[in-house]
């Protein structure tokens, strides 16, 4: 029988700076290395990536609540599922979940991305697919390695959104074994639906059985049937209900 779950700290801005200056004293005492080389120039002009520094930022400070998800979200990392779908109506929080994962979660969290629908980049399968292909190669060194030796990068935006996804995401990584679940999170999913489809879902669900078991997907939007058909069937579903939201606004306010 596997241990419950441990239980975290409440996050604070102590614990942002205690981060931070963690950080610091790695770089300066040449533990990590910034990452200005030339690979690292190259993989971001032929990828292309988007950042999401914004959104990660945003919301860390006077967070609290959503105890219940994040359990469940620590139970599914444990799991041998690959897709943890959060879904709620608009305004309940998924974003400032998302990001919350990124900050309680560094040691699994390696690349995020949010859907922006009047952002056509960020709601662009090919940008999402090499934006999140950029920050695993920064937290992967093994698959960084194999993506400087594709012989296709440079031509990469000519392929579909399916090749990409293939050749960036699922190739590379045959042979890959990380020491720990590697998570991705793809926040307001329903932001890049397109004529009643949504095409990230949709290459989830083609591609599910050639994706590794260490690597791990979060996706929220909200609950919409065209993103349902693809993820009822094979996501651990979780719903940020009305009464769980209002229940955290008004420990916010207290």
């Amino acid at each position: 029988m596997r241990a419950s779950p441990k239980k975290r700290e409440p996050f604070s801005i102590y614990r942002l700076f205690s981060l931070f200056l963690l950080q610091l004293v790695a770089i300066l005492s040449g533990n990590v290395r910034l990452g200005f080389s030339d690979e690292d120039v190259r993989l971001e002009t032929l990828l292309k990536p988007i950042s999401s520094k914004d959104f990660v930022y945003r919301y860390y400070d006077s967070f609290c609540g959503r105890r219940e998800a994040f359990e469940k979200f620590e139970e599914f990392v444990h799991s041998s599922k690959n897709f943890f779908w959060v879904k709620a109506r608009p305004g309940c929080g998924k974003t400032a979940f998302s990001s919350m994962l990124i900050w309680r979660y560094s040691e699994y969290v390696s690349a995020a991305h949010f859907c922006k629908f009047n952002n056509s980049d960020r709601a662009n399968p090919k940008y999402i697919l090499t934006s999140i292909a950029y920050q695993l190669a920064n937290a992967l060194p093994d698959y960084k390695k194999k993506l400087l030796e594709l012989r296709g990068l440079d031509t990469i935006f000519e392929k579909n959104a399916m090749r990409i996804f293939e050749y960036l995401l699922i190739e590379p990584m045959s042979d890959i074994r990380p020491t720990h679940p590697v998570v991705i999170i793809i926040d307001a999913l329903d932001e890049c639906s397109w004529r009643g489809d949504n095409e990230i879902c949709s290459l989830l669900q083609r591609m599910r059985a050639r994706i590794p078991a260490w690597m791990k997907f979060v996706l929220t939007s909200r609950d919409e049937a065209n993103i349902r058909r693809y993820l009822s069937s094979m996501a651990v579903t979780y719903t940020l209900s009305d009464t769980e939201t209002d229940e955290d606004l008004r420990e916010y306010y207290k």
